[in-house]
């Protein structure tokens, strides 16, 4: 089971490191930070297909393909890039996916899949375990674990990154950082993303938060503030709410 496990961490290597590049292209290709709004989509759709292909293409060629010795690193990175780039093209054909955009996706998870594949199997390492247990459990810790607690202690950068997958709790935590007397510039160069055109008032409302902000004059100080879970009724107070005094 050893070539298995290692297969399986190629093929989450391969995956990990386009998705990675891909969001800080995207990050700051053209629009600057703040340019991601598809976060959930590219985490978990092209990771599913990752598996997908792993299981019905990569799994049996890496058990039954070489079963004495694996060949040069050449000829492993051709055919595995062939292989996922092949399996690609079928399953986006198969269900009708518009994702041929994506096919350097599968080329770049081939080649660098394929080279970690080559260079586990020369290696042996020990601890086989872990190569199961790392790509499994990443998906369930980023969106589990990491992103929570990036929400609560980075939530801007949060928000910016993860937008549409945890958003909304997010860019509340960034308006319950924000206080009464604070200047709409200092907060443009804070949360660029949410202070662009002095207004004197502004808010948000979905996801379950919402959140409204006044200041004294366009551009000017903040004198209320207040953020938190949508209520039904009006008379009830939002869950963090500051005002200045009249």
């Amino acid at each position: 089971m050893n070539r298995a496990a290692h297969s399986f961490f190629a093929a989450f290597v391969g995956w990990l490191l386009p998705f990675v590049g891909y969001l800080a292209w995207l990050q700051f290709n053209s629009s600057g930070f703040g340019y991601i709004t598809d976060f959930g989509f590219l985490l978990f759709w092209p990771l599913l297909l990752t598996f997908v292909g792993w299981a019905a293409v990569a799994l049996p060629m890496s058990l039954n393909l070489w079963k004495d010795q694996i060949p040069t690193l050449g000829k492993t990175i051709l055919i595995s890039t062939t292989a996922t780039t092949g399996t690609f093209l079928l399953i986006a054909a198969w269900f009708r996916f518009g994702l041929i955009w994506m096919l350097w996706w599968p080329v770049l998870i081939g080649l660098i899949g394929g080279a970690i594949f080559w260079l586990l199997e020369k290696w042996h390492p020990r601890h086989v375990w872990t190569f199961w247990l790392i790509p499994i459990l990443f998906f369930p810790f980023v969106r589990l674990v990491a992103l929570p607690i990036a929400v609560n202690q980075f939530p801007y950068i949060t928000h910016v990154l993860a937008e549409g997958a945890i958003s909304p709790e997010a860019r509340i935590n960034v308006i319950k950082r924000i206080q009464v007397g604070d200047h709409f510039n200092d907060l443009q160069v804070k949360y660029p993303k949410f202070f662009t055109t002095p207004v004197k008032n502004t808010s948000f409302s979905g996801g379950g938060w919402e959140y409204y902000i006044r200041f004294d004059h366009p551009g000017g100080q903040v004198v209320e503030v207040s953020a938190g879970r949508e209520e039904n009724t009006d008379s009830k107070p939002s869950d963090n709410q500051k005002s200045s005094p009249e």
